[in-house]
């Protein structure tokens, strides 16, 4: 683009003549590499090598990277001027869309409307026809030079129903003027249909590949994988998926707590002055020894005093887990020591009891209580207390 600028050119001609071999050069050895790993596509391995390297020639992004280098050999091995052909040279601005996520959404999505699209440009060349025809009737007699037949009066239905009106042609009878009224509301209505039938396209389009992907994290969590369908569509609009490079802040020091952060893959590391800890894959960290570290319960206090903003309620049915995270440890103190020295006829202990748990022993109010194997009784006196 810049060479066509004449100031440019004479100036900085020789820097933009070597910027395109070198980068032509690069295209060619990208194209040449790329055919030549053509065999090694695992579809192509069937073929010989010769045919899977002209199966692979005849992708789109292929014939897209030749022609976006052809007419530079064109022009040196013949000698050529091939001014319409250099216009190609536009096509290497397609390269990018091989990397780019948004594109191939796009171009699926244009794909997947083209019915749809077809009777969209059918309604507009019908269009077409009908407004080149009608002001033929209206203004051939009056601008015979302009309105002389029906194909020179599709350029002004054209120009009318595309919202543009360059002007150069206009009705000037009264007829012609309401008809050219008439064509440009509907050239509204009509330009309007693919508009829509996109960006609807496109708006699933991203929802079925958020379904896709908050579903593929939500399956590598435990406490999320056993959910049923309708659990599933209840919560799924609460996920966001974020994929983040190592050594990111996720959160900072005194940032208040606003959500729960599931882990789908890969490691997450807390610190605080009173705790380091890493959560792994299919953890969570939400009430949990760094909640409490962060003046998490001044947050949720504030959260309840406006009155709960973004919270569910809760079905009557619905199993409550335990209020906490799954602490690392659980020390007990037994406030039934004397009764319990009694029952076991032991000395009476001359300070609390203290013993431990584990970790797996942390339940919920609605939860079931496991019965070891082989106990008689539950001594269901003992009160717990989580340090």
């Amino acid at each position: 683009m810049a060479e066509t600028v004449p100031s440019i050119e004479h100036r900085y001609g020789p820097w933009l003549d070597a910027f395109e071999k070198f980068s032509v050069g690069l295209f060619t050895l990208e194209y040449v590499l790329r055919l030549w790993s053509a065999p090694e596509v695992p579809y192509l391995r069937r073929q010989s090598n010769l045919m899977a390297r002209l199966s692979w020639a005849r992708r789109p992004y292929l014939l897209i990277d030749l022609l976006a280098i052809l007419p530079f050999y064109m022009q040196h091995a013949f000698g050529l001027d091939l001014r319409v052909m250099r216009l190609l040279r536009v096509l290497r601005l397609l390269k990018l869309s091989r990397y780019s996520p948004a594109m191939h959404t796009l171009a699926r999505v244009i794909y997947g409307e083209r019915r749809a699209l077809i009777g969209a440009a059918y309604l507009l060349a019908a269009a077409v026809i009908f407004a080149a025809t009608g002001i033929y009737y209206f203004e051939h007699e009056a601008q015979p030079d302009k309105f002389g037949s029906v194909p020179e009066s599709a350029w002004w239905a054209v120009a009318t129903l595309s919202t543009v009106g360059y002007g150069d042609v206009v009705p000037i009878t009264p007829w012609g003027k309401v008809f050219g009224g008439i064509v440009m509301v509907t050239g509204l209505c009509i330009l309007a249909l693919p508009v829509a039938i996109i960006s609807t396209g496109f708006a699933q389009e991203a929802g079925r590949r958020d379904f896709v992907v908050n579903w593929s994290l939500m399956s590598r969590v435990p406490a999320l994988a056993n959910l049923d369908a309708f659990q599933v569509a209840e919560v799924m609009p609460l996920f966001h998926a974020h994929n983040l490079p190592p050594r990111t802040e996720v959160i900072h020091r005194g940032m208040p707590g606003e959500a729960v952060y599931f882990i789908a893959a890969g490691q997450v590391r807390f610190t605080s002055d009173v705790m380091d800890t890493t959560y792994g894959t299919g953890e969570f960290f939400d009430y949990d020894e760094g909640f409490f570290a962060m003046g998490g319960l001044e947050s949720l206090s504030e959260w309840v005093e406006q009155g709960c903003p973004g919270g569910l309620e809760i079905d009557a049915e619905t199993r409550l887990g335990p209020p906490v995270a799954r602490p690392s440890k659980i020390v007990c103190v037994g406030q039934n020591y004397l009764e319990h020295a009694r029952e076991m006829g032991g000395e009476i202990p001359t300070e609390p009891v203290l013993f431990m748990k584990a970790s797996t022993a942390w339940s919920g109010p609605h939860d079931d209580v496991v019965i070891p194997h082989g106990a008689l009784k539950l001594d269901y006196e003992v009160e717990l207390a989580v340090i």
